[in-house]
């Protein structure tokens, strides 16, 4: 009896720089593992069992999406060569777009750009490699949210770089009282920095606020600075932390009508002390 052939994945990419500064924003660590959906690509990476970083980049970011065979495996990558490559066959200045392919395991991921301008044609394949198990997921799956707070990136950013740069920890606060949320942290030369929002503020930063009660969260400085880049590209951020203490931070990015198909998402594990 003869094997069913295994459909390859193809997609032609319709933006790259968006994707591009999407990777930028998690290339914290070498390697990103690629999943391949129904509804887009993710690229996952994680450190030190902490903290891990989702590029989400759904199918209408693409001019064409082909998700291939249901069963085709996850892979790894060096981030650092997807993302020279993808600024090579992409240089400023020139059409954002690009091929995709991948014929499943063992195979390489091939990107190809076409210029008919110039007759030409660039190809880069980039090597797979087996998935690291990540262990992240025991600590970061099944849990319930407990407070969830959706608001303008322009005012986390600002929150966030109020606080000095030595400081170690830094403190979320939900309350059902006024002010609703405070983060704050305290420097290394006893400096603290706050950032409050009061529910009867004439700005409005907060999109949406949902508080189950009282709670205090604490998490690296370290950690949550890894956000930076995924932040300066974000219109929205959605806030969330589970009953266990986990924060996640979804980033919405891009500034174009396909602002729904790109996300960023970082969870970060609580301090434990």
């Amino acid at each position: 009896m003869s094997q069913i052939q295994q459909q390859p994945f193809s997609a032609q990419l319709k933006a790259v720089k968006l994707l591009i500064g999407m990777l930028k924003a998690v290339q914290f660590k070498q390697i990103a593992t690629c999943h391949i959906h129904e509804e887009g690509l993710t690229f996952t990476v994680s450190e030190n069992q902490c903290i891990k970083a989702v590029v989400y980049a759904k199918s209408v970011m693409f001019e064409r999406y082909h998700p291939g065979s249901d069963n085709i495996p996850p892979f790894d990558l060096h981030m650092g060569t997807l993302v020279d490559c993808l600024g090579i066959l992409c240089p400023s200045g020139t059409l954002d777009e690009c091929r995709i392919r991948y014929n499943g395991a063992g195979s390489p991921l091939e990107l190809t750009r076409e210029d008919g301008s110039m007759r030409l044609t660039n190809i880069c394949k980039l090597k797979t490699l087996d998935v690291e198990p990540d262990q992240l997921d025991v600590f970061m799956n099944d849990a319930e949210n407990e407070q969830t707070v959706i608001m303008k990136a322009s005012w986390l950013q600002d929150a966030l770089g109020d606080l000095d740069s030595t400081c170690e920890k830094v403190t979320i606060v939900f309350s059902d009282q006024d002010p609703c949320f405070q983060l704050f942290g305290t420097g290394a030369n006893g400096t603290n920095s706050m950032t409050e929002y009061h529910e009867d503020s004439s700005a409005e930063p907060f999109i949406a606020f949902e508080c189950s009660g009282e709670g205090t969260y604490r998490y690296l400085y370290s950690h949550i600075s890894r956000c930076s880049k995924a932040l300066d590209q974000a219109s929205d951020v959605s806030l969330n932390i589970s009953t266990e203490g986990v924060l996640s931070l979804l980033f919405k990015v891009g500034h174009n009508a396909n602002d729904d198909a790109a996300y960023v998402e970082f969870t970060i594990i609580p301090c434990t002390e």
